[in-house]
């Protein structure tokens, strides 16, 4: 479960995903705007990838879907430049560079921005198991952040 604009963000089995707010114990779909977005995901959760894949639609990376063996979901902007952080270098991401990628201006930059890290790679790595990736996300201590492929030699 990730947070949304104060909302919580839960999966369901069928690649569906409702807001639920932490006021309402109920579920609803999610707005009209969002219902296209929800399309795209069932059609490449419908599909199977060999490999993960990652889907960017519009401008930047606001709308950005990971892609499968296992299914699809939905990765929020810092999660999406995160990950593509990581996938652009061999080499260890320092939690300063992460933080000038997620934060392009340190005023916006929250006073608990470790935590704020911590959590971005903790929902990370629940979606790419999820989906079935074939890599994951390996935090080296002193080092920084980086992509494993456990299968490669």
């Amino acid at each position: 479960m990730t947070f949304v604009e104060n909302h919580a963000l839960t999966i369901s089995t069928d690649h569906r995903f409702f807001l639920a707010s932490p006021m309402m114990r109920r579920r609803r779909t999610l707005p009209k705007q969002c219902r296209k977005h929800q399309k795209r995901l069932d059609d490449l959760a419908a599909r199977k990838f060999p490999t993960a894949r990652m889907f960017i639609y519009g401008s930047g990376n606001r709308s950005c879907i990971l892609a499968g063996p296992k299914g699809a979901v939905f990765l929020s902007t810092r999660e999406s430049r995160f990950l593509l952080l990581l996938l652009g270098s061999p080499l260890p991401r320092t939690w300063d560079e992460v933080s000038e990628i997620l934060w392009p201006n340190p005023d916006d930059m929250p006073d608990d921005w470790l935590f704020n890290i911590r959590v971005i790679v903790s929902v990370l790595r629940k979606k790419l198991l999820w989906v079935g990736a074939e890599f994951e996300i390996v935090t080296r201590h002193g080092e920084g952040f980086y992509i494993s492929r456990p299968g490669a030699a």
